[in-house]
């Protein structure tokens, strides 16, 4: 654990709770390590109509951990290994207190661990210092026990935590979402610093409602516009 001004105590993610899972592409690659279009590496990707796409922010991911068992709020990085000093020299350890106070976490989820998966962005944190000054974290999913939840639950509990999700560009077709990972603008961005011509890193998408592939992974995958 780390100590921040005040005397306030945040505890940090101990070993054995969830973290999130890899996103893999949807198109294996070429020799030059771009995306091939005609290449699909999820075969299941054909039999789905409708995706959801949101922006992918190139911050870095953590989570927050809500324990009943132990009475306990966990707040850290995407790994067990994440820099635990970095998130008090940033600034994330207190606004991830200040949001999510065990009373809340009580309140909201009285007997059941939840993992809240957010992407920390803005000065000093990866490419994603001209998104903002200072520092702040939008939720991009939630398990509740073994289960994810659909996306409009996430929404609504980060409104009950008065916080954002990251952004979506809409629910689209396939060759859609990939046209919206060539071209696609920053939303972060011009919700935050009101400018409109900062690219994001890519999109992310998600069936609707959620469907799993054969080996029990959501199917979902991911397209940066550095792929191409």
């Amino acid at each position: 654990m780390i100590f921040l001004k005040g005397g306030r105590i945040v505890e940090f993610v101990p070993e054995g709770y969830p973290k999130y899972p890899k996103i893999e592409t949807c198109f294996n690659r070429d020799k030059k390590f771009k995306v091939d279009e005609n290449s699909i590496r999820l075969p299941e990707i054909n039999n789905i109509k409708r995706w959801l796409v949101t922006e992918k922010i190139d911050g870095t991911s953590g989570r927050v951990i809500y324990d009943p068992n132990v009475g306990k709020v966990f707040y850290g990085g995407r790994t067990d290994r994440s820099d635990k000093n970095s998130y008090e020299r940033l600034g994330i350890a207190k606004l991830l207190e200040e949001k999510f106070t065990l009373e809340k976490m009580r309140e909201v989820f009285p007997d059941r661990v939840v993992t809240i998966f957010m992407e920390y962005y803005g000065e000093k944190i990866n490419s994603s210092g001209n998104l903002r000054k200072g520092v702040s974290f939008r939720i991009f999913d939630v398990q509740v026990g073994d289960l994810w939840l659909e996306w409009e639950s996430v929404k609504d509990i980060a409104s009950k935590f008065e916080v954002k999700t990251v952004p979506e560009y809409g629910v689209v077709s396939f060759e859609e979402a990939v046209e919206i990972a060539k071209t696609c603008t920053s939303i972060v961005a011009q919700e935050e610093i009101g400018r409109d011509d900062i690219p994001a890193e890519g999109i992310v998408c998600r069936t609707v409602p959620l469907l799993l592939q054969r080996n029990g992974k959501r199917l979902m995958f991911k397209l940066k516009k550095k792929d191409y």
